[in-house]
Protein backbone atom coordinates (compact mmCIF):
# COMPACT_ATOMS: atom_id res chain seq x y z
CA UNK A 1 0.00 0.00 0.00
CA UNK A 2 2.77 2.14 0.18
CA UNK A 3 2.77 3.25 -3.60
CA UNK A 4 -0.97 4.07 -2.73
CA UNK A 5 -0.01 6.22 0.43
CA UNK A 6 2.86 8.10 -1.70
CA UNK A 7 0.26 9.07 -4.07
CA UNK A 8 -0.42 13.32 -4.32
CA UNK A 9 -4.16 12.17 -3.65
CA UNK A 10 -3.25 10.37 -0.77
CA UNK A 11 -0.23 12.55 0.36
CA UNK A 12 -2.30 15.23 1.58
CA UNK A 13 -4.96 12.98 3.84
CA UNK A 14 -3.49 11.72 6.68
CA UNK A 15 -7.32 10.44 7.66
CA UNK A 16 -7.82 8.66 4.55
CA UNK A 17 -4.21 7.18 4.72
CA UNK A 18 -4.82 6.05 8.49
CA UNK A 19 -8.57 4.88 7.84
CA UNK A 20 -7.45 2.55 5.01
CA UNK A 21 -4.63 0.94 6.39
CA UNK A 22 -6.57 -0.32 9.55
CA UNK A 23 -9.69 -1.91 7.41
CA UNK A 24 -6.94 -3.54 5.35
CA UNK A 25 -4.43 -4.48 8.17
CA UNK A 26 -7.71 -5.63 10.11
CA UNK A 27 -9.17 -7.86 7.23
CA UNK A 28 -5.73 -9.41 6.24
CA UNK A 29 -5.23 -10.43 10.25
CA UNK A 30 -8.92 -12.01 10.37
CA UNK A 31 -10.49 -9.18 12.41
CA UNK A 32 -12.96 -8.42 9.78
CA UNK A 33 -16.00 -8.30 12.89
CA UNK A 34 -13.64 -5.16 14.17
CA UNK A 35 -14.21 -3.04 10.88
CA UNK A 36 -17.27 -1.13 12.22
CA UNK A 37 -18.06 2.44 12.27
CA UNK A 38 -17.69 2.56 16.10
CA UNK A 39 -14.90 0.34 16.01
CA UNK A 40 -13.18 2.34 13.81
CA UNK A 41 -14.13 5.83 15.19
CA UNK A 42 -12.18 5.12 18.35
CA UNK A 43 -8.87 2.87 16.36
CA UNK A 44 -8.88 5.52 13.84
CA UNK A 45 -10.25 8.96 14.88
CA UNK A 46 -9.54 8.75 18.38
CA UNK A 47 -13.28 8.38 19.84
CA UNK A 48 -14.27 6.77 22.96
CA UNK A 49 -15.99 3.69 22.45
CA UNK A 50 -19.78 5.12 23.87
CA UNK A 51 -19.27 8.19 21.49
CA UNK A 52 -22.75 8.79 19.51
CA UNK A 53 -22.35 7.54 15.58
CA UNK A 54 -25.59 9.42 15.26
CA UNK A 55 -24.47 12.72 15.83
CA UNK A 56 -20.40 12.35 15.28
CA UNK A 57 -20.10 11.35 11.40
CA UNK A 58 -16.36 11.40 11.04
CA UNK A 59 -16.28 7.98 10.24
CA UNK A 60 -18.89 8.26 7.01
CA UNK A 61 -17.30 11.34 6.12
CA UNK A 62 -14.17 9.65 5.78
CA UNK A 63 -15.42 6.90 3.96
CA UNK A 64 -16.96 9.20 1.63
CA UNK A 65 -13.35 11.02 1.19
CA UNK A 66 -11.32 7.78 1.16
CA UNK A 67 -13.72 6.08 -1.89
CA UNK A 68 -13.15 9.17 -3.80
CA UNK A 69 -10.04 9.16 -3.26
CA UNK A 70 -9.22 5.27 -4.39
CA UNK A 71 -11.72 6.24 -7.66
CA UNK A 72 -9.21 9.07 -8.74
CA UNK A 73 -6.08 6.86 -7.88
CA UNK A 74 -6.98 4.03 -9.74
CA UNK A 75 -8.65 5.78 -12.66
CA UNK A 76 -5.00 7.10 -13.83
CA UNK A 77 -3.86 5.18 -16.57
CA UNK A 78 -0.48 3.77 -14.69
CA UNK A 79 -2.54 2.30 -11.59
CA UNK A 80 -5.83 0.94 -13.40
CA UNK A 81 -4.25 -2.69 -13.72
CA UNK A 82 -2.88 -2.76 -10.08
CA UNK A 83 -4.89 -5.09 -7.75
CA UNK A 84 -7.33 -2.50 -6.52
CA UNK A 85 -9.01 -1.73 -3.26
CA UNK A 86 -12.46 -0.49 -2.33
CA UNK A 87 -15.12 -0.79 0.74
CA UNK A 88 -18.06 -3.28 -0.23
CA UNK A 89 -21.11 -1.58 -0.19
CA UNK A 90 -22.99 -1.06 2.90
CA UNK A 91 -19.93 -1.80 5.09
CA UNK A 92 -16.44 -0.23 5.41
CA UNK A 93 -14.89 -3.82 4.80
CA UNK A 94 -12.28 -3.70 2.13
CA UNK A 95 -12.21 -5.95 -0.99
CA UNK A 96 -9.21 -6.41 -3.47
CA UNK A 97 -10.11 -6.83 -7.08
CA UNK A 98 -7.86 -7.02 -10.37
CA UNK A 99 -7.70 -4.39 -12.09
CA UNK A 100 -8.93 -3.84 -15.96
CA UNK A 101 -6.29 -1.72 -17.76
CA UNK A 102 -9.45 -0.98 -19.94
CA UNK A 103 -10.20 2.43 -17.97
CA UNK A 104 -8.95 5.90 -19.64
CA UNK A 105 -7.20 8.30 -17.48
CA UNK A 106 -10.11 9.36 -15.11
CA UNK A 107 -11.50 6.42 -14.84
CA UNK A 108 -12.00 3.62 -12.20
CA UNK A 109 -14.57 0.98 -10.92
CA UNK A 110 -15.88 2.07 -7.61
CA UNK A 111 -19.23 1.52 -6.16
CA UNK A 112 -21.27 4.32 -6.54
CA UNK A 113 -23.13 5.72 -3.23
CA UNK A 114 -23.06 2.89 -0.95
CA UNK A 115 -25.20 3.32 2.02
CA UNK A 116 -23.30 3.28 5.71
CA UNK A 117 -25.70 2.26 8.99
CA UNK A 118 -28.78 3.93 6.76
CA UNK A 119 -26.58 6.86 5.51
CA UNK A 120 -25.64 7.54 2.09
CA UNK A 121 -22.00 8.81 1.15
CA UNK A 122 -22.32 11.66 -1.18
CA UNK A 123 -19.87 11.48 -3.54
CA UNK A 124 -20.38 14.77 -5.15
CA UNK A 125 -19.26 16.26 -1.99
CA UNK A 126 -16.89 18.97 -2.34
CA UNK A 127 -12.91 17.91 -2.18
CA UNK A 128 -10.03 19.29 -0.76
CA UNK A 129 -8.05 22.09 -3.03
CA UNK A 130 -5.40 21.03 -5.04
CA UNK A 131 -7.93 18.01 -6.11
CA UNK A 132 -9.53 16.81 -9.35
CA UNK A 133 -13.16 18.57 -8.99
CA UNK A 134 -16.21 16.31 -9.04
CA UNK A 135 -16.96 16.40 -12.75
CA UNK A 136 -13.49 14.17 -13.20
CA UNK A 137 -15.07 11.42 -11.40
CA UNK A 138 -15.68 8.36 -13.01
CA UNK A 139 -18.67 7.51 -15.43
CA UNK A 140 -19.86 3.92 -14.35
CA UNK A 141 -21.96 3.37 -16.93
CA UNK A 142 -19.33 4.12 -19.72
CA UNK A 143 -16.85 1.50 -17.67
CA UNK A 144 -19.21 -1.27 -17.65
CA UNK A 145 -20.15 -0.79 -21.56
CA UNK A 146 -15.87 -0.34 -22.32
CA UNK A 147 -14.84 -2.82 -25.07
CA UNK A 148 -13.44 -5.95 -24.75
CA UNK A 149 -10.85 -6.25 -27.90
CA UNK A 150 -7.47 -7.11 -25.88
CA UNK A 151 -8.85 -9.26 -23.41
CA UNK A 152 -6.51 -11.50 -23.14
CA UNK A 153 -3.34 -9.56 -23.43
CA UNK A 154 -5.02 -7.26 -20.97
CA UNK A 155 -5.25 -10.45 -18.88
CA UNK A 156 -1.44 -11.49 -19.24
CA UNK A 157 -0.44 -7.63 -18.26
CA UNK A 158 -2.73 -7.15 -15.16
CA UNK A 159 -1.50 -10.82 -14.08
CA UNK A 160 2.48 -9.73 -14.55
CA UNK A 161 1.67 -6.66 -12.91
CA UNK A 162 -0.26 -7.52 -9.91
CA UNK A 163 1.42 -10.60 -9.24
CA UNK A 164 3.87 -8.80 -6.70
CA UNK A 165 1.09 -7.05 -5.19
CA UNK A 166 -0.69 -10.71 -4.38
CA UNK A 167 2.21 -12.02 -2.99
CA UNK A 168 3.53 -9.14 -1.14
CA UNK A 169 -0.17 -9.19 0.51
CA UNK A 170 0.18 -12.96 1.09
CA UNK A 171 3.54 -12.92 2.51
CA UNK A 172 2.06 -9.95 4.82
CA UNK A 173 -1.14 -12.32 5.90
CA UNK A 174 1.51 -14.90 6.84
CA UNK A 175 3.24 -12.67 8.72
CA UNK A 176 0.35 -11.47 10.96
CA UNK A 177 -0.97 -15.31 11.13
CA UNK A 178 2.64 -16.62 12.11
CA UNK A 179 2.79 -13.23 14.72
CA UNK A 180 -0.49 -14.27 15.82
CA UNK A 181 0.00 -17.98 16.89
CA UNK A 182 2.15 -17.51 19.69
CA UNK A 183 -0.25 -18.48 23.06
CA UNK A 184 2.42 -15.64 24.57
CA UNK A 185 1.10 -12.55 22.61
CA UNK A 186 -2.76 -13.81 22.49
CA UNK A 187 -2.67 -14.26 26.40
CA UNK A 188 -1.66 -9.85 26.19
CA UNK A 189 -3.06 -9.07 23.66
CA UNK A 190 -6.24 -7.43 25.35
CA UNK A 191 -2.94 -5.40 28.19
CA UNK A 192 -1.05 -4.74 25.41
CA UNK A 193 -4.27 -3.41 22.87
CA UNK A 194 -5.11 -0.67 25.93
CA UNK A 195 -5.12 2.89 24.59
CA UNK A 196 -3.62 4.22 28.04
CA UNK A 197 -0.58 3.58 29.94
CA UNK A 198 -1.28 -0.03 32.30
CA UNK A 199 -1.38 0.66 36.42
CA UNK A 200 1.06 -2.40 37.60
CA UNK A 201 -0.39 -2.30 41.84
CA UNK A 202 1.83 -3.70 44.23
CA UNK A 203 1.17 -4.89 47.57
CA UNK A 204 3.29 -3.99 50.94
CA UNK A 205 4.94 -6.68 53.14
CA UNK A 206 2.72 -7.91 55.50
CA UNK A 207 4.01 -11.21 56.49
CA UNK A 208 2.09 -14.44 56.91
CA UNK A 209 -1.68 -14.66 56.88
CA UNK A 210 -2.90 -15.04 60.25
CA UNK A 211 -6.06 -17.18 61.47
CA UNK A 212 -9.29 -15.95 60.11
CA UNK A 213 -12.34 -15.12 62.88
CA UNK A 214 -14.42 -17.43 64.18
CA UNK A 215 -17.61 -16.19 62.23
CA UNK A 216 -15.59 -15.95 59.07
CA UNK A 217 -15.48 -18.60 55.77
CA UNK A 218 -12.98 -20.41 57.30
CA UNK A 219 -10.65 -20.79 53.85
CA UNK A 220 -10.45 -16.83 52.91
CA UNK A 221 -7.28 -14.86 54.40
CA UNK A 222 -6.80 -12.75 56.86
CA UNK A 223 -3.92 -10.39 56.59
CA UNK A 224 -1.74 -8.49 59.60
CA UNK A 225 -2.84 -5.31 59.55
CA UNK A 226 1.10 -3.94 60.37
CA UNK A 227 3.02 -3.44 57.39
CA UNK A 228 6.60 -2.05 56.65
CA UNK A 229 6.46 -0.10 53.62
CA UNK A 230 8.23 -2.59 51.52
CA UNK A 231 7.90 -4.41 48.83
CA UNK A 232 8.45 -8.25 48.84
CA UNK A 233 11.39 -9.21 46.52
CA UNK A 234 9.59 -11.64 44.59
CA UNK A 235 6.91 -9.37 43.93
CA UNK A 236 9.87 -6.70 43.00
CA UNK A 237 11.26 -8.60 40.39
CA UNK A 238 8.08 -9.52 38.31
CA UNK A 239 6.97 -6.29 38.18
CA UNK A 240 10.41 -4.95 36.72
CA UNK A 241 10.15 -8.05 34.43
CA UNK A 242 6.46 -7.01 33.09
CA UNK A 243 7.66 -3.39 32.78
CA UNK A 244 10.45 -4.64 30.51
CA UNK A 245 8.02 -6.64 28.74
CA UNK A 246 5.64 -4.05 28.31
CA UNK A 247 7.92 -1.69 27.41
CA UNK A 248 9.53 -3.80 24.83
CA UNK A 249 6.59 -3.90 22.98
CA UNK A 250 5.67 -0.32 23.20
CA UNK A 251 3.14 -0.02 26.37
CA UNK A 252 3.34 2.46 29.66
CA UNK A 253 2.72 1.39 32.88
CA UNK A 254 1.82 3.43 35.66
CA UNK A 255 3.01 1.49 39.06
CA UNK A 256 0.90 2.03 41.77
CA UNK A 257 0.97 0.50 45.81
CA UNK A 258 -2.33 -1.04 46.37
CA UNK A 259 -3.08 1.72 49.32
CA UNK A 260 -3.21 4.75 46.88
CA UNK A 261 -5.45 2.50 44.44
CA UNK A 262 -9.24 2.25 44.16
CA UNK A 263 -11.96 0.63 42.23
CA UNK A 264 -11.89 3.73 40.17
CA UNK A 265 -8.91 2.60 38.22
CA UNK A 266 -10.56 -0.66 37.19
CA UNK A 267 -12.80 2.10 34.98
CA UNK A 268 -10.09 3.43 33.00
CA UNK A 269 -8.72 -0.35 31.53
CA UNK A 270 -7.05 -3.02 31.92
CA UNK A 271 -4.75 -3.41 35.42
CA UNK A 272 -2.38 -6.07 36.84
CA UNK A 273 -1.72 -7.28 40.11
CA UNK A 274 1.08 -8.34 41.53
CA UNK A 275 1.36 -10.11 44.49
CA UNK A 276 -0.90 -12.40 46.32
CA UNK A 277 -1.05 -12.50 50.40
CA UNK A 278 0.50 -9.02 49.73
CA UNK A 279 -1.80 -7.76 47.66
CA UNK A 280 -5.27 -6.94 49.31
CA UNK A 281 -6.83 -6.17 45.96
CA UNK A 282 -5.64 -9.33 44.17
CA UNK A 283 -7.74 -11.54 46.66
CA UNK A 284 -10.85 -9.46 46.70
CA UNK A 285 -10.96 -9.45 42.85
CA UNK A 286 -10.36 -13.09 42.53
CA UNK A 287 -12.12 -14.68 44.95
CA UNK A 288 -14.77 -16.23 42.71
CA UNK A 289 -12.71 -17.99 40.48
CA UNK A 290 -12.24 -22.06 40.27
CA UNK A 291 -8.98 -21.01 42.10
CA UNK A 292 -8.30 -18.58 44.96
CA UNK A 293 -5.78 -18.21 47.67
CA UNK A 294 -7.14 -19.87 50.89
CA UNK A 295 -6.00 -20.63 54.21
CA UNK A 296 -5.78 -23.37 56.85
CA UNK A 297 -5.16 -22.39 60.13
CA UNK A 298 -5.23 -25.74 61.24
CA UNK A 299 -2.64 -27.49 59.36
CA UNK A 300 -0.71 -23.99 59.23
CA UNK A 301 -0.85 -23.84 55.21
CA UNK A 302 -1.42 -21.35 52.64
CA UNK A 303 -2.53 -22.76 49.93
CA UNK A 304 -4.25 -22.08 46.22
CA UNK A 305 -7.48 -23.56 46.57
CA UNK A 306 -9.44 -25.64 43.77
CA UNK A 307 -13.61 -24.87 44.14
CA UNK A 308 -14.36 -27.87 42.56
CA UNK A 309 -11.86 -30.14 45.18
CA UNK A 310 -12.15 -27.68 48.00
CA UNK A 311 -10.59 -30.27 50.50
CA UNK A 312 -7.20 -30.79 48.36
CA UNK A 313 -3.89 -29.41 49.96
CA UNK A 314 -1.00 -30.58 47.75
CA UNK A 315 -0.34 -26.50 46.42
CA UNK A 316 0.42 -25.22 49.57
CA UNK A 317 3.16 -23.77 51.04
CA UNK A 318 3.72 -23.61 55.76
CA UNK A 319 3.16 -21.05 57.42
CA UNK A 320 5.34 -22.94 60.20
CA UNK A 321 8.44 -22.82 57.98
CA UNK A 322 11.34 -20.97 58.90
CA UNK A 323 11.95 -17.82 57.12
CA UNK A 324 15.75 -18.22 56.98
CA UNK A 325 15.92 -21.88 54.75
CA UNK A 326 19.25 -23.67 54.72
CA UNK A 327 21.27 -23.23 52.26
CA UNK A 328 24.47 -25.07 50.32
CA UNK A 329 24.97 -29.09 49.88
CA UNK A 330 22.07 -30.98 51.55
CA UNK A 331 19.70 -28.16 52.33
CA UNK A 332 16.29 -29.56 52.30
CA UNK A 333 14.31 -28.96 48.65
CA UNK A 334 11.82 -26.43 48.76
CA UNK A 335 8.54 -26.21 46.33
CA UNK A 336 6.53 -23.20 45.66
CA UNK A 337 3.27 -22.24 44.02
CA UNK A 338 1.70 -19.57 42.38
CA UNK A 339 -1.38 -18.48 40.44
CA UNK A 340 -2.03 -16.62 37.14
CA UNK A 341 -5.49 -15.17 35.99
CA UNK A 342 -6.79 -13.32 33.74
CA UNK A 343 -9.65 -12.06 34.01
CA UNK A 344 -13.23 -9.90 32.19
CA UNK A 345 -14.42 -7.75 34.60
CA UNK A 346 -18.23 -7.51 32.89
CA UNK A 347 -18.89 -4.33 35.39
CA UNK A 348 -16.14 -2.01 34.08
CA UNK A 349 -15.68 -3.75 30.45
CA UNK A 350 -11.65 -4.87 30.99
CA UNK A 351 -9.38 -7.35 31.83
CA UNK A 352 -7.52 -7.84 35.17
CA UNK A 353 -4.81 -9.69 35.35
CA UNK A 354 -3.46 -10.42 38.66
CA UNK A 355 -0.04 -12.98 39.50
CA UNK A 356 1.43 -13.94 42.86
CA UNK A 357 2.93 -16.86 44.75
CA UNK A 358 2.29 -18.36 47.98
CA UNK A 359 5.78 -17.41 48.79
CA UNK A 360 7.82 -14.95 47.16
CA UNK A 361 9.60 -17.64 45.17
CA UNK A 362 6.09 -18.36 43.19
CA UNK A 363 5.72 -14.96 42.23
CA UNK A 364 8.98 -14.67 40.81
CA UNK A 365 8.58 -17.72 39.16
CA UNK A 366 5.11 -16.19 37.65
CA UNK A 367 7.11 -13.22 36.57
CA UNK A 368 9.27 -15.63 34.21
CA UNK A 369 6.53 -17.33 33.15
CA UNK A 370 4.74 -14.05 32.09
CA UNK A 371 7.59 -12.84 29.76
CA UNK A 372 9.63 -15.47 28.72
CA UNK A 373 7.94 -16.85 24.82
CA UNK A 374 8.96 -20.30 25.38
CA UNK A 375 6.80 -21.01 28.83
CA UNK A 376 4.21 -20.31 27.11
CA UNK A 377 4.31 -22.63 24.37
CA UNK A 378 2.18 -25.39 24.28
CA UNK A 379 -0.13 -23.39 26.94
CA UNK A 380 -3.61 -23.90 24.71
CA UNK A 381 -4.79 -22.78 21.24
CA UNK A 382 -3.72 -19.26 20.91
CA UNK A 383 -6.92 -18.38 19.05
CA UNK A 384 -9.13 -19.59 22.54
CA UNK A 385 -6.64 -17.59 24.76
CA UNK A 386 -7.66 -14.42 22.59
CA UNK A 387 -11.02 -14.58 23.97
CA UNK A 388 -11.35 -11.87 26.33
CA UNK A 389 -14.54 -12.77 28.03
CA UNK A 390 -13.32 -16.23 29.07
CA UNK A 391 -11.14 -16.31 32.78
CA UNK A 392 -8.02 -17.99 32.02
CA UNK A 393 -6.23 -19.57 35.22
CA UNK A 394 -2.96 -21.06 35.67
CA UNK A 395 -1.29 -22.64 38.62
CA UNK A 396 2.61 -23.05 38.39
CA UNK A 397 5.15 -24.88 40.52
CA UNK A 398 8.71 -24.04 41.09
CA UNK A 399 11.43 -26.36 42.66
CA UNK A 400 13.55 -23.85 44.83
CA UNK A 401 17.90 -24.40 45.18
CA UNK A 402 19.78 -22.15 47.10
CA UNK A 403 17.15 -19.35 47.26
CA UNK A 404 16.25 -19.21 43.48
CA UNK A 405 13.45 -20.62 41.79
CA UNK A 406 13.89 -22.99 39.63
CA UNK A 407 11.94 -23.09 35.95
CA UNK A 408 8.34 -22.59 36.48
CA UNK A 409 5.95 -25.65 35.40
CA UNK A 410 2.03 -26.17 34.74
CA UNK A 411 0.43 -28.08 36.93
CA UNK A 412 -3.18 -26.70 36.22
CA UNK A 413 -4.78 -24.94 32.99
CA UNK A 414 -7.95 -23.75 32.36
CA UNK A 415 -10.74 -21.58 30.82
CA UNK A 416 -13.81 -20.65 31.89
Amino acid sequence: MNLIFQDPRFRSSKRSIEFLQYVVEQTLNGSVDQIKERTIGEAVFGRKLSYDTNVDHIVRTAATDLRRRLALYYGAEEHSSQLQISLIPGSYIPRFVLGTASAKPGEASFDEDPIVNGNQDDLSAPIEAGELGPRQLPDVRRIANAQTQGKKRIINIFVLCTLPVILGLTGYWGYISMRSATAQEAFWKPILDARSPVPLILGESKGLPTTPPENQEPYLPVLPISRNGSIPFGDTVTATRVATFMGGHGKDILVRREDSSSLSDLNQGPIILVGAFTNDWNLLLTRQLRFTFAIDAVKQLIYIKDAKNPSARGWCWSTSKPLDHKRGPGSPILTDYALISRTWNAETGHVILSVGGLYTYGTEAAGVFLTDPNTMRGLGNPSDLKDIHKSVQIVLKTTVTDETPGAPQVVAFIQE
